[in-house]
């Protein structure tokens, strides 16, 4: 039972930090104020898959950087964890931490 208790932080701060901003992504994208009424609307998704905006470009500009950063920390991550299995428990540790502790 202890175990279960230890779960809750991490659970209020996922709801908090991840699911309700994505519930108000969901919200805002289906909805459109016209005269200070929010009223259902399909229009911003009429207006994303239209090819005369530029949405297109950001979206596959954003793809394109999403894939290079994605190379680039498995080029930095791969030989990272490399070397952290050789070094000792205590010094791996250390490291692992500070690699940890911005998150």
């Amino acid at each position: 039972m202890k175990k279960k208790a230890l779960a809750y932080p991490y659970l209020i701060w996922s709801a908090i930090f991840i699911v309700i901003p994505l519930l108000l992504i969901v919200y805002f994208s289906f909805t459109k104020t016209v005269n200070g009424e929010t009223v259902f609307s399909l229009n911003n998704f009429v207006q994303f898959f239209d090819f005369k905006s530029g949405y297109y470009r950001v979206l596959l500009r954003s793809i394109k950087l999403a894939f290079y950063c994605t190379l680039i920390c498995l080029f930095i991550g791969y030989p990272t964890a490399y070397f952290l299995t050789k070094m000792k428990s205590g010094i791996r540790n250390f490291l692992i931490l500070l690699l940890v502790l911005p998150m």
